[in-house]
């Protein structure tokens, strides 16, 4: 009798640490809201300015994700959070409605257009320590304007961007891990 309730200690206790090992997992998760402000921050916007959310949590690359995409004026941010971390997985931009802000108007009045060693600086400048060496960019026609289309390959992550020509913005910027 007294082995057996040994043993039903014992493995009420194993049963236990492994229920709370199970939790303390779970207190570490980063919950929807929370990833939500994590991405909101990375894009340096206010949550004020935030004018949709959208929030699914999917399975990706071995593991569970929050795939969250929201607008801020005419600016769309789509990102991959880590659920079990709140690493950023993958961040991007996309910007709407490229023909009309006075800026790009201002530029085109002045018949400016940025040189490819230009978009290339202004490219690396957004990657600490990533050189010539990581960049594949060309320049393209995109709808009539000049732009420049590229990726930076650095320190296990791929970069993928598209500057305006005329006014130098970033059109679209896509960071996301490099699985291979």
């Amino acid at each position: 009798m007294k082995k057996v309730m040994k043993w039903s200690g014992a493995l009420a206790a194993i049963l236990g640490l492994s229920i709370l090992g199970g939790a303390v997992v779970n207190a570490a998760s980063v919950s929807a809201e929370q990833a939500k402000a994590i991405a909101i921050e990375h894009a340096g916007v206010s949550a004020s300015d935030v004018d949709y959310v959208r929030v699914k949590e999917d399975w990706d690359w071995g593991r569970t994700v929050y795939e969250i995409e929201f607008y801020s004026g005419s600016t769309e941010y789509d990102y991959d959070i880590a659920k079990d971390s709140g690493e950023i997985l993958k961040a991007d931009y996309e910007v709407h409605g490229r023909g009309g802000g006075r800026g790009m108007r201002r530029a085109q009045s002045a018949g400016y257009t940025l040189s490819y060693d230009e978009a290339a600086a202004k490219a690396l400048a957004r990657v600490d320590g990533a050189t010539t060496q990581n960049l594949r960019m060309k320049r393209d026609h995109d709808h009539g304007r000049v732009t420049y289309e590229g990726e930076i390959r650095y320190n296990g992550y791929e970069y993928d961007f598209e500057i305006d020509g005329e006014t130098g913005e970033f059109l679209e910027w896509n960071s996301e891990r490099d699985w291979f």
